[in-house]
């Protein structure tokens, strides 16, 4: 299956989203050791799938969720069909506002969760919060449950990058996070 990507202000947008990296590993050292095992020589989305799968041990169709991520976040370009890592070194705010330039819905989960002193709300409660697109109900067998995969996923990279805090009680935006101007300020 392709990962549903658009083009949005000249960027690639993806909703393929791999598994947010495990509590107590950060976002941000995983998405480095990700884009440095791709190469600076463009090569096969094989070999780089096959690197990043054994860089940050995930399985091979993780890594290739993985390697749509990177290319969303300008980490990693792809031409002529092959992979090469770009120089573009981020750091975590930066890395924080991409997310919300480059992941489907990301900005939509974020707005639909309490301010940091708010009643944090379930997981169910942001998907029933956040509209569905038309779009989704036409791709799968059963929409409703995709949708809800994608905005659980969506709530864990929000957490993963520090836009958002979770608590037993459910998510809420992390304090001094807010969206404006196109990215997390």
């Amino acid at each position: 299956m392709r990962p549903v990507t658009t083009c949005w202000r000249s960027r690639l947008r993806t909703k393929r989203l791999p598994p947010a990296p495990e509590p107590g590993a950060t976002a941000h050292e995983t998405i480095e050791t990700a884009r440095d095992a791709v190469g600076r020589v463009p090569d096969s989305e094989a070999d780089c799938c096959a690197r990043v799968s054994e860089a940050i041990n995930v399985e091979r169709r993780a890594a290739r969720d993985w390697l749509t991520l990177l290319r969303a976040l300008g980490l990693v370009k792809r031409s002529a069909g092959k992979y090469r890592r770009t120089d573009d070194d981020v750091d975590r705010a930066t890395l924080r506002r991409r997310v919300f330039t480059a992941v489907y819905g990301a900005r939509e989960v974020f707005d639909a969760l309490p301010d940091p002193d708010g009643e944090a709300r379930s997981a169910a409660d942001v998907v029933g919060a956040v509209r569905q697109p038309t779009w989704e109900h036409h791709r799968h067998v059963d929409p409703g449950a995709a949708w809800a995969r994608h905005v659980e996923r969506l709530l864990n990279w929000l957490t993963a990058v520090g836009a958002v805090e979770q608590g037993a009680e459910g998510y809420r935006r992390a304090a001094a996070t807010s969206v404006e101007g196109g990215g997390v300020e």
